[in-house]
This record gives structure tokens, C-alpha cells and sequence, in this order.
């Protein structure tokens, strides 16, 4: 069977890539895809479409998003894979490595310096076919919140067990770093505030608007986790003097928080109070853990340490660099933290 590849045009293309999109089974797939490819989209999206050469069926696509990457004052155009769709009767090692090519040949003729991918293991043959090298791993770091789910093997009687958790959670709760940085954030609070808010609310202050390492603007926060995102995402920002100064964007799925990104204030201690406020509130959602996959090569890992966060599984980042500045160890290099919600859109 023999395959054609062009970019996705969205006067032409926009109900051909519906009726791929249907065999999808996710929720909230509207309005992520009026975001992403429809008249709410970010023209940063790049996107290459799989033909069946005999019918002209659409039976695959690929996209792409646009990330400005900071290394050493240095800006790079990067660009992160996503949306990789193919129809089950095409799933083959043939049509993907034409889709992968097609795409990666699109974005080195437009500036691309680097792509980047977190594929599953089914498709990373796929993305190393092509010239994609490993060049670490994100690492599930998870805090319990709600130990009652780890004690239940130890109590048959089910009030027993609820009165021992209680206390048990209430004691790592006060005996730990949470309860010093909460009152220190009590102090604060005068000119600290740390509390949901909505994505229309956030107001970025200066640090925030330069410090973070992949290029994230208020319009983009609001495009990715509002927009195009499908958990129903929530922001938890610390305010300070009105403006944001720290954010925290994750969503639940069924009890536990799945964190997404962190943009993290200029000050250690700022950072913590965020963190430790952050913790308070899903204790008192009634939330069993919090958990935040990553690749650190600056402070994150031992910022969620000190918090009692531990380390799970990982998941394997691929590079496919054009620039030569752009080396397979850059994350750790120049000291950049890179998250869940910067590498799966």
C-alpha cells in the first residue's frame, strides 16, 4: 500500500481531520480540537497529514507545537511532537516513519532547531527510526496525602483502620516542613497570596515573563491548559502584590492530582510557601496524593524532596537536534526543568 504526506491546510483539511479525529475516544475532543486545528487554533501548530495513496482517505496525522527554548541567553525554535494518530488497519512501522519524516522534513525548512518527544514504548521504535536519540528520563515523583489506601492491608476492621489514618496523616502533616512553611505563609500573607485562580486571571510579574527556560506567556498557559487540554486543568497561582508570581497547574483523576507544570517563583522560600499552601488545599479537597512527572536538571527535585515527595517511574524524552549547540544532555547541562505538560500536549 503506498502513502502521501502534505501539511494540513485548514480551508481543505479541517473535515478531513474531523473524521480522523472521530475513531478518537477522548473527552472534551471539540473544543481541543477548535483549539488546536480549528478557528481558536495557535498558529504555532504545525501539522502533517497521512494519505492512502489509491482512495486519498485520511488515515494518519502529526503535529507539532512551538516552544522558544532559553540555553545560555540563546533563544532556540523547538518544536514537541504530539497528536500522532493513525487508523488501526494502517498501523504499521511504514506509515508512521513517513509521517515522522514528512513532519521533521517541514520543520527543519522552517527553523526548527531541535524536536522533542515523549513517545509511548509501542511508537519509539518509531521516533528512533528516524533519528530521535534518548536523552534521559522524566521521573513520577509522588507525595501521599491520604495514607488510608497504604494502611488497609494492616486493619480488617474498616473504622479502625479510617481513626488510625487520621492520625497517621495528621502527624506527618505537623511533624514536616508543610507546617513551618504554612506559617510562614500566615505571616505573609499581608502581601503573599496562594489560592486558586482562573486562567484569565493570571497576571504574570516580571520574573515570570523571563525567567522560565521554555518560553510559556499568558496566552499560552491559557491556550494549553484551558483550551487544547483535556482534564479540565486547574491553576493554583501565588499572588504577590497583585501580580503572579508562582503557578501550579495540574487537574484530578479520581482522588489523586496529577500535576502538569510548575513555574516557580524567584525565591526559594517563596517556592515553598507556594508548594506547602498547594498541599494544605488538596489535603483539604480530600485529595490521596499528588504526583509531578518531570526531567530535572535544576532545583525541582530537591524542592519536591524536602516536601516528602518520592521517586516512581520514568518516562523516556527523545531529541532530534538540527542545532549542534543543542547536545543530548542539555536539560541537565544548563540546569533546565522540563514537565509532563511542556512535552504532552
Amino acid at each position: 500500500m503506498a502513502y502521501q504526506t502534505r501539511a494540513f491546510n485548514m480551508e481543505e483539511d479541517k473535515g478531513k481531520l474531523s473524521i480522523l479525529w472521530q475513531e478518537k475516544s477522548e473527552k472534551n475532543l471539540q473544543r481541543r480540537f477548535d483549539y488546536m486545528y480549528g478557528s481558536r487554533a495557535n498558529r504555532q501548530v504545525k501539522t502533517s497529514l497521512l494519505f492512502d495513496e489509491k482512495s486519498q482517505e485520511t488515515v494518519g496525522c502529526l503535529s507539532l507545537f512551538t516552544h522558544t527554548m532559553r540555553v545560555q541567553n540563546k533563544n532556540f525554535k523547538l518544536g514537541v511532537n504530539c497528536d500522532m494518530f493513525v487508523k488501526k488497519e494502517h498501523r504499521l512501522l511504514g506509515p508512521a516513519v513517513i509521517l515522522l519524516k514528512s513532519l521533521i522534513k517541514s520543520a527543519q525548512e522552517e527553523g526548527y532547531q531541535a524536536l522533542l518527544a515523549m513517545p509511548n514504548k509501542m511508537s519509539a521504535p518509531v521516533f528512533q527510526r528516524v533519528g530521535y536519540a534518548r536523552i534521559g528520563e522524566l521521573y513520577r515523583w509522588v507525595k501521599v496525602i491520604d495514607f488510608e489506601d497504604k494502611l488497609a492491608g494492616k486493619f480488617k476492621n474498616k473504622v479502625a483502620l479510617r481513626i488510625v489514618s487520621v492520625f497517621f496523616n495528621a502527624f506527618l502533616e505537623f511533624f514536616s516542613w508543610e507546617m513551618f512553611w504554612r506559617m510562614a505563609y500566615f505571616l505573609a500573607k499581608g502581601r503573599l497570596r496562594a489560592q486558586e485562580i482562573k486562567f484569565n486571571e493570571i497576571k504574570f510579574d516580571q520574573h515570570l515573563k523571563k525567567s522560565d527556560a521554555i518560553s510559556k506567556p499568558q496566552e499560552y498557559i491559557e491556550w494549553r491548559y484551558y483550551g487544547v487540554d483535556n482534564n479540565d486543568s486547574r491553576a493554583f497561582a501565588l499572588t504577590k502584590n497583585g501580580l503572579t508570581a508562582g503557578l501550579i497547574l495540574h487537574y484530578t483523576r479520581e482522588q489523586n492530582i496529577i500535576v502538569q507544570d510548575i513555574l516557580l517563583p524567584k525565591s526559594l522560600w517563596e517556592a515553598k510557601i507556594m508548594l506547602s499552601a498547594f498541599i494544605h488545599k488538596m489535603r483539604a479537597e480530600k485529595m490521596k496524593s499528588i504526583s509531578v512527572l518531570f526531567l530535572s536538571g535544576g532545583k525541582m527535585t530537591g524542592l519536591l524532596k524536602s516536601f516528602g515527595f518520592f521517586r516512581r517511574e520514568a518516562r523516556s524524552l527523545y531529541l532530534r537536534a538540527f542545532d549542534p549547540e543543542l547536545e543530548v544532555d542539555f536539560a541537565d547541562k544548563h540546569g533546565l526543568d522540563l514537565f509532563e505538560g511542556d512535552m504532552d500536549l
